[in-house]
């Protein structure tokens, strides 16, 4: 399948492109002529080492073959080190498929019911059995173990091809196979024992609406439920004797849609957009996704799915710009709502703080913005500098900002810190894109306590004395346009000319580098926070002395207000406001801004 599927997308555009020469190893990304995006990796069959690779989309969210919304996704490819022709040189290869819309592919990976969508019955054994060779039928759901099926990808050191996945029946332990490993239409399928082939491996082809086509790694041809019942092997056929819906095991085997949701209101907050809505009255609904697109375009996308509450915060948005929203339901069979009529919003686009991470015994964003770090540990609570906890940094640890929040062309990034010795350049955070494009503070580099930018070859760095070890200090960075200063216990050090590139500040850390080699932080650290402005001298030591209820409020733009629409709560346009009533009001000013607002008219 990757090389097949190579061959059509390389007559498109190549999106980008790297190698590990070393480890004998490339990928690449290519937009098909189809207008597929598509994602390759492969190895050399004789020479490879173990390596790794990350791709990156630097614009927008979107989903390798179902793992998302994200920016990132990482593969890992087998080898051998210094070992040629060695017994792990396993010319592995694979192409992952990257999405983003409305209708995007679930993951699979677990145990599941496996519908057909012609019959709405289900895979399974004739009578329940167990025997090498039994024959593969749809049957009428049970809900039992012989009707049940353990769904994973193969792992990437099976051999060549691994985008494919192994299905396992639940009673038998047996593999779907293809038998007596025929390349035919109208081969039978059965089960047997793990053997490692070919014809038991299976491609996941998504076709729309939750449904998939399942093909044979080894023949290329399609599962296909028969008349009679009976499932084969077929050439491709447009109809729904092809297409599975991967379900939970306790769901029930029906394709009845859930109502709509109802009442969806947009809010805008201070770097984010507040969402709610109604449930619908179905008994079935397992969860929501929330679709987006900018204001006045059609192509929306999946931002968010499998939420559970009748609420979201889009922390995802760009200052300035005004987005559409529609909200969708699913029930426990994969069936999907129709989409809700859509409403309009963006945030506030004041000055402001836009996360607060006090890492008092946990990791939560202290505004309403809702903020979500990741951990790459488990995290450790020390008492921290002010009498709170702190979050503990061994040399193991560090975090990963949420993509966007970090993406802004001014901002002041603060946090109390106890450095704790240790090799390398560690850094206190890295917001950036690679090492030739990052923003970085680092406790110790060439002996200074250090503020560094560096985009391409342009580097710029400000000094202050090295950091003590194991003593508390309050240290900020304030970007503001083409210049960048450093503040340690709210004292100005100094500043530097700076070339910024805010679309650069995708990838952001705290406690670690760009790199990993040598940049892990040492020590702990509590109030971390971010604004979206550059604070002043007198705010800085403001917020270092602890006084920063002040600073937190927001500042709304001051520009002329050009022009103001009125729309009501479920974000249709008024031709005036509603008196005596709450109306969602959006603003545009002088200098390009806008400002939706939710304001009682008297």
């Amino acid at each position: 399948l990757v090389r097949g599927e190579f061959c059509k997308a390389s007559g498109g555009e190549r999106l980008a492109y790297a190698e590990n020469r070393k480890a004998w190893s490339s990928a690449a990304v290519y937009r098909a002529p189809s207008g597929k995006i598509q994602g390759f990796v492969g190895s050399s069959e004789r020479q490879a080492e173990p390596c790794t690779y990350r791709f990156v989309s630097r614009t927008a969210d979107v989903y390798f073959d179902g793992y998302g919304p994200t920016r990132e996704f990482v593969t890992d490819i087998p080898g051998d080190y210094d070992t040629y022709q060695g017994p792990n040189q396993t010319s592995a290869e694979a192409v992952f498929h990257i999405t983003s819309g409305a209708d995007i592919q679930p993951v699979v990976n677990g145990n599941y019911t496996i519908m057909n969508g012609a019959w709405l019955k289900v895979l399974g054994f004739s009578n329940g059995s167990s025997d090498d060779l039994a024959r593969l039928f749809v049957n009428t759901p049970s809900k039992t173990g012989w009707q049940q099926w353990k769904v994973v990808p193969v792992p990437h050191t099976i051999g060549g091809d691994y985008s494919g996945y192994l299905i396992t029946n639940i009673a038998s332990e047996k593999m779907m196979d293809v038998y007596n490993w025929s390349l035919e239409a109208g081969g039978e399928i059965i089960q047997w024992p793990y053997g490692g082939g070919h014809n038991q491996q299976w491609y996941l082809e998504y076709d729309s609406d939750n449904w998939f086509r399942i093909r044979s790694r080894y023949s290329g041809l399609y599962l296909t439920a028969g008349t009679d019942g009976q499932v084969r092997q077929q050439e491709f056929i447009a109809d729904k004797i092809q297409l599975w819906r991967f379900l939970p095991t306790d769901a029930e085997c029906e394709t009845d849609k859930p109502a709509v949701p109802s009442g969806l209101a947009a809010q805008p907050l201070q770097g984010a957009v507040s969402l709610t809505w109604t449930a619908p009255a179905d008994a079935d609904v397992a969860g929501y996704a929330v679709l987006r697109a900018e204001r006045g375009k059609e192509d929306f996308n999946t931002i968010a799915r499998n939420i559970k509450e009748c609420r979201f915060i889009d922390n995802t948005v760009r200052a300035g710009v005004v987005y559409d929203y529609k909200v969708f339901a699913s029930d426990w069979s994969l069936n999907r709502s129709d989409a809700s009529s859509a409403v309009s919003s963006s945030s506030a686009n004041g000055n402001g703080i836009k996360a607060s991470f006090g890492f008092d015994a946990n990791l939560d964003d202290a505004t309403e913005n809702e903020f979500v770090l990741c951990p790459f540990a488990t995290p450790v609570f020390l008492e921290g500098g002010n009498g709170t906890k702190a979050l503990g940094f061994d040399g193991a640890q560090w975090l990963q900002l949420p993509y966007t929040l970090c993406q802004m062309p001014e901002m002041t990034v603060m946090a109390r810190v106890r450095n704790d010795g240790g090799e390398g350049v560690q850094h206190i955070f890295d917001f950036g894109m690679a090492d030739d494009a990052s923003l970085y503070l680092t406790p110790a580099e060439n002996g200074n306590m250090r503020l560094v930018m560096k985009h391409g070859d342009d580097v710029a760095m400000v000094d202050a004395p090295a950091a003590i070890q194991g003593k508390w200090m309050h240290v900020a960075a304030v970007v503001g346009k083409g210049i960048m200063t450093l503040y340690v216990d709210g004292k100005n050090i100094g500043s530097a000319g700076a070339d910024i590139n805010a679309d650069n500040f995708m990838l952001s850390y705290i406690g670690r580098g760009q790199n990993l080699d040598g940049s892990l932080f040492k020590g702990a650290m509590s109030d971390f926070r971010i604004y979206n402005y550059p604070l002043s001298d007198e705010q800085i030591a403001q917020a270092a002395a602890g006084q920063s209820s002040g600073i937190d409020n927001i500042e709304l733009p001051v520009a002329d207000a050009v022009s103001v629409e009125y729309y009501s709560l479920g974000g249709v346009r008024l031709s005036a406001p509603v008196k005596g009533a709450l109306n969602i009001v959006k603003t545009c000013f002088a200098d390009g801004t806008v400002r939706v607002d939710k304001t009682y008219i008297k």
